[in-house]
């Protein structure tokens, strides 16, 4: 804090006060804090949920930034009463905050106690073997960022599909009853209430599965923030129920269509012009990329129209498709922008054995030759080209059955955009895309016991009635609400991977 003097003096003889400024600097008082996942000394997940906790004595907080385990520090970011940050994997983290003020003021460093990631597969272990478990499945009500409402789950399910421009939905039933802080309001205590809070224009939806362990121990996985779309209340001779239908925050930019022409200058970094569009839709997005993580820049200027057919998120995500990423918000709400896995490297997450530890319950492939491609051509042509560019990218994977070099032949898809303006780009591009198109001639539909881990994109290995191990990429899973329903998923195969008890010997010796 500074407080500004106007200081004066007059030399002798002088006829006229001389001016002169000066700053004197005050001190602030700080009282600071950070919590993460309300101070629970372990997560199942390496997203957290992080509330910064401070307070100036010069004024109120405007700004606070992050740092996990002593590392680079976050850029700043306007204050909000929590925020989701990913941890870099397992193990034990730490993680420190420091404020800014309105004055610009900087707190000293706050510093989180310590949470240790753990591996959520020990937990579908211990679910597999003790399956009298207590399901649990929360929904937590937020407007404008505040809580203000909590739900019981009674059936649902969650579907989350990378083929999707909206990649996550949810249907869900609701018990009667609105809670707060794990209280059942004794005046909201019906069906109605809670239709009642979920018609509210902007109302979001966290949902949350999970289980209780014999010693007390919650295992929660999120499972997508929503938008409510629409609810439904009946009234019938057996009661009432009500249901609701949600999107993922995708819709947020999706339905904000442009009122007027939004441009991008050409030479723009690829994570700001994604960054921008997606902030001037949408004013309190999340953002987890940044130029570190997506370095590629715009090589033409990007000109989207506006008018009632017009789609802020299919631009978006178009941006990101041009150059071989994809574009999406994670469970958390957090705008993602990746590579998608190499189906032919790609190393598996999860393997599903036979056996008495087993999780699969049923199993059906399906060959739909239709979908099968081999082979993808991306072409840039625009008014920023003289001569068109084009980029190509085969499987040529030895043994593949849908391998160029087979009995298949070419089976190409092709793509074609005018913010692809490089041969190098255009074949980054076609490789990203064919990436996820690889695999198609054989589809895994399968049933098994809950796991709210699993994501699309996710390379996973499942062992066949030979023992043989397949890897396959989640396109599609659907995770339900209710405890007696199993999850189902739907893979493309990408590889057999080796005879398992050949691969037990090799990892034994």
């Amino acid at each position: 804090m500074s407080l500004l003097l106007l200081l004066k003096s007059k030399a002798a003889g002088a006829s006229a006060w001389g001016d002169a400024w000066d700053n004197i600097t005050l001190q602030v008082s700080w009282t600071v804090g950070l919590a993460i996942n309300g101070g629970a000394e372990t997560s199942y997940s390496a997203t957290v949920t992080v509330a910064p906790q401070a307070t100036s004595s010069a004024g109120a907080v405007t700004h606070y930034r992050l740092r996990e385990d002593a590392g680079a520090w976050s850029p700043w970011m306007a204050w909000a009463p929590s925020t989701s940050l990913e941890l870099d994997g397992l193990g034990e983290h730490t993680v420190e905050a420091q404020y800014r003020d309105e004055d610009g003021n900087t707190s000293p460093v706050a510093t989180a106690a310590a949470i240790t990631v753990l591996d959520v597969e020990e937990a579908i272990e211990v679910i597999a073997a003790e399956p009298v478990q207590k399901i649990v499945a929360g929904i937590l009500g937020y407007l404008d960022g505040e809580l203000v409402a909590e739900f019981r789950a009674v059936g649902g399910s969650i579907t989350a599909d990378a083929r999707n421009a909206v990649m996550r939905t949810c249907s869900i039933e609701f018990a009667p009853g609105v809670w707060s802080d794990g209280v059942l309001l004794p005046d909201k205590t019906t069906h109605l209430d809670v239709y009642e809070v979920l018609r509210t224009p902007g109302l979001e939806l966290a949902v949350r599965r999970g289980w209780r362990m014999p010693w007390g121990d919650e295992v929660i996985v999120s499972l997508g923030r929503f938008i409510v779309e629409e609810v439904t209340y009946t009234e019938a001779e057996d009661g009432t129920k009500v249901s609701c239908d949600g999107s993922d925050l995708a819709v947020r930019v999706q339905r904000n269509r442009w009122t007027e022409p939004y441009q991008i200058a050409a030479g723009t970094s690829l994570a700001v012009a994604i960054d921008a569009l997606l902030r001037d839709r949408w004013d309190d997005v999340r953002i987890g990329f940044d130029d570190n993580t997506v370095p590629d820049t715009l090589g033409a200027a990007a000109i989207f129209e506006a008018g009632a057919d017009s789609d802020p998120w299919a631009d978006a995500q178009g941006l990101a498709q041009a150059h071989g990423c994809v574009l999406y918000p994670d469970t958390e709400g957090i705008f993602r922008l990746r590579v998608p896995p190499d189906p032919a490297s790609a190393a598996p997450l999860w393997s599903f054995r036979r056996g008495e530890g087993a999780v699969i319950v049923e199993q059906a492939r399906v060959s739909p030759m239709e979908r099968v491609y081999n082979g993808v051509i991306a072409t840039g042509e625009g008014s920023a080209l003289t001569t068109p560019v084009r980029g190509e990218a085969w499987d040529e994977q030895s043994g593949s059955p849908t391998s160029i070099h087979g009995a298949y032949g070419y089976v190409p898809y092709f793509y074609s955009s005018s913010l692809i303006t490089t041969e190098d780009q255009a074949e980054s591009t076609a490789t990203a895309i064919l990436a996820t198109l690889l695999g198609r001639l054989e589809q895994l539909s399968w049933t098994q016991i809950p796991n709210p881990s699993l994501e699309p994109l996710d390379p996973v290995e499942i062992e066949d009635e030979d023992g043989v191990l397949h890897t396959y990429i989640i396109d599609e899973l659907t995770i339900p609400l209710s405890p007696t329903q199993a999850m189902t998923g739907i893979a493309r195969e990408t590889r057999v991977a080796y005879d398992v008890d050949t691969r037990d010997q090799e990892e034994g010796s």
